[in-house]
């Protein structure tokens, strides 16, 4: 299916944006105005989750919903991502068996005919102008001492605040895992006009000796913080629409600081 081709091309951009961490990361891929002009009605996608969570049809749901409401509340019309899943569904359905029999590889002949014929279907009922693909991902963040950054989000690194912080905390820096939401924007022949990573959480804790695990349990189990990720990944395509304004200084204050 496509939107794990999309995944695969994402996480060579996160290795490569971390390669490259001196430089501002840049998530416009195409002319901003002709974004402006030409994207209005936008098609969603079902979101992918990376990582091992429980009730995870239940999270994938609410990541759906809460992304189509950012949207709507924005003045988009949104196909919501139940109609590319059920013409997805019902395509493969009839397609018969996709792997290989003796290899047990899959055929990526009819996986590109299902494909295409989901599309056909799917822009004749609803002719939208972009796909919103998005998912939750395993990245890095960079840490020090008792505090962590990555993805336009800050989280303590020790679970604790204040004092007790930096106590429990070790006095070093590095790097940890951590999970990002990301929401990447495609016209309808395929090409990038916008990718962005929102920070969710880390997914261990340091201790005086050692990264102590985040279980699973607790893996997206904070909405609050969930929401604070999808602003975080859709906020700076929005600016195309509201450009920050100035502030008493004379200088341009993005979402994204």
């Amino acid at each position: 299916m496509k939107i794990k081709t999309i995944f695969v091309t994402v996480l060579l951009l996160v290795f490569l944006s971390g390669c490259q961490s001196t430089s501002a990361y840049n998530p416009y891929k195409a002319d901003k105005n002709m974004i402006l002009t030409n994207v209005k009605r936008v098609g969603l996608m079902p979101t992918n989750l990376l990582v091992e969570v429980p009730n995870e049809e239940e999270k994938r749901g609410y990541f759906n919903a809460q992304l189509q409401g950012v949207f709507e509340q924005k003045g988009f019309e949104v196909i919501p991502a139940e109609e590319w899943r059920h013409i997805y569904d019902t395509v493969k359905a009839k397609s018969g068996d996709l792997f290989d029999a003796k290899t047990g590889k899959a055929d990526k002949d009819k996986f590109k005919a299902i494909k295409e014929e989901v599309l056909a279907i799917y822009q004749k009922e609803f002719h939208v102008d972009a796909f919103v693909y998005s998912g939750v991902m395993v990245v890095k963040a960079n840490w020090d001492r008792s505090t962590a950054h990555w993805d336009g989000a800050t989280a303590s690194t020790t679970g604790r605040e204040g004092f007790w912080a930096n106590f429990f905390g070790p006095q070093a820096t590095g790097t940890m895992g951590a999970l990002s939401f990301l929401v990447n924007i495609e016209d309808v022949k395929g090409e990038s006009l916008f990718v962005e990573f929102g920070g969710i959480q880390l997914l261990s804790r340091v201790s005086s000796r050692d990264f102590v695990p985040v279980s699973k349990e607790d893996l997206l189990a904070n909405n609050q913080i969930n929401d604070n990720a999808i602003a975080l990944s859709t906020c700076r395509f929005f600016e195309i629409w509201e450009p920050p304004v100035k502030n008493k200084r004379g200088k341009v204050q993005s979402c994204r600081r």
